[in-house]
């Protein structure tokens, strides 16, 4: 039978909180950050080419700012898609992920869809 080696000369693996939420968690910050990124990209361009298509009664808050928030959208979204890319500073990171944050709870306090 073959002895485990348990001495400090064998590769010992940090166990960290960190580490183990890396472990359980696979959709890391740059993940979430290419797929929100994303979503309010396309969200503001689709604002800005095909307006009609937020003619609904759910959208009526939005029609007299549409271009103003498909311009807001399509700003945050292009930033969470930089800071997942480029990894910049942690104040750059927190300021585009707060941003967007707020760029879809402000949309969804807008948008009405149960009524």
């Amino acid at each position: 039978m073959q002895q485990v080696d348990t001495t400090a000369s064998a590769i010992e693996v940090p166990r960290t909180a960190h580490t183990v939420f890396r472990a359980l968690h696979p959709l890391q910050p740059p993940t979430l950050g290419w797929a929100a990124g994303g979503l309010l990209a396309f969200i503001g361009a689709l604002m800005l080419v095909a307006p009609h298509q937020f003619a609904s009664s759910a959208y009526t808050p939005l029609q007299p700012q549409l271009a103003w928030w498909s311009i807001m959208f399509l700003l945050v979204g292009a930033a969470l898609l930089a800071t997942s890319a480029l990894q910049p500073r942690l104040w750059l990171w927190r300021t585009a992920w707060l941003s967007g944050a707020t760029a879809l709870v402000e949309q969804r306090g807008e948008v009405q869809f149960w009524r």
